[in-house]
């Protein structure tokens, strides 16, 4: 298995519930999972944007249905993850593009690649979910660090193409970051801290990030893929990760189950 498909998720859309679609560069890949373009998918202008791919290897956006494909900066493989179009008609693409020597967070802007900086102790990257307010673009995603012979995700929030890396837990073997939403002057992280307890024991916590400062949410052994603020309100989406997978909806830190057998990987509330 390789590095790219070890942190590769089959992701969906869910508005408000869940409602599986999966887009990627090439299909099986992570689908957008911050509130207000689900699935890689955005109104912009009363157009519909679509963030996707080809064979692992050409990046694709259709614009109402009409494909463009993007510089794929000669990867090998590329994966796309989140859609965005802010208010002046520019239009962000957050994913990563993937070389022999690893693979890299990418953002596209108007079919322009940028990889995106990263920390001097970071060896590869990946951008998950982007977000606009006002002339800042927020990239949601993870650092990699190689430690021995092992990768460990470090949560991270590019602003404006600058990471940060995000607070975790002390016990937090490793973790990442899925969705970035801005209200106001408050920037949300939504992601998932894991623990490892011994060398085949490991422990999910769904975790949300408001201004940097971490809260791990109720109900462990979950993941989270998705953040939306509605007013004062704050909707996470997620699944329980157990032998039954439930997807799970937390509104202020209080989960809601959803049926078993299914999972949620992105919220809208309108």
């Amino acid at each position: 298995m390789s590095n790219s498909q070890k942190f590769s998720k089959i992701l969906g859309l869910a508005t408000a519930l869940v409602l599986p679609l999966v887009l990627s560069c090439g299909g099986g890949g992570k689908s957008d999972k911050n509130g207000g373009d689900g699935s890689g998918v955005t109104p912009g202008g009363g157009h519909v944007y679509v963030a996707g791919g080809y064979r692992n290897s050409t990046p694709i956006l259709w614009k109402d249905g009409s494909p463009t494909i993007l510089d794929s900066a000669g990867a090998s493989y590329c994966e796309l993850n989140s859609v965005f179009v802010s208010g002046s008609g520019d239009v962000y693409v957050a994913g990563w593009l993937e070389y022999k020597i690893g693979y890299y967070a990418t953002l596209w802007k108007n079919g322009t690649p940028t990889r995106l900086g990263t920390s001097t102790s970071a060896y590869m990257s990946e951008a998950s979910s982007v977000f606009v307010s006002g002339n800042d673009v927020y990239v949601a995603g993870m650092e990699v660090e190689l430690v021995g012979d092992f990768g460990y995700g470090r949560p991270t929030l590019w602003k404006n193409g600058i990471p940060t890396r995000l607070g975790t837990s002390t016990s937090a073997y490793t973790s990442e970051a899925s969705s970035v939403f801005v209200s106001g002057n408050n920037v949300y992280v939504a992601g998932t801290e894991t623990d490892r307890f011994s060398n085949s024991s490991y422990r999910k916590y769904p975790t949300l990030w408001k201004n940097g400062v971490h809260t791990r949410l109720s109900l462990n052994d979950s993941e989270v893929y998705s953040v939306f603020v509605s007013g004062n309100d704050v909707y996470v989406a997620g699944s329980l990760s157990d032998s039954k997978w439930n997807s799970t909806l937390w509104k202020n830190d209080s989960a809601t189950l959803l049926p078993s057998g299914t999972y949620a990987a992105s919220v809208y509330v309108r």
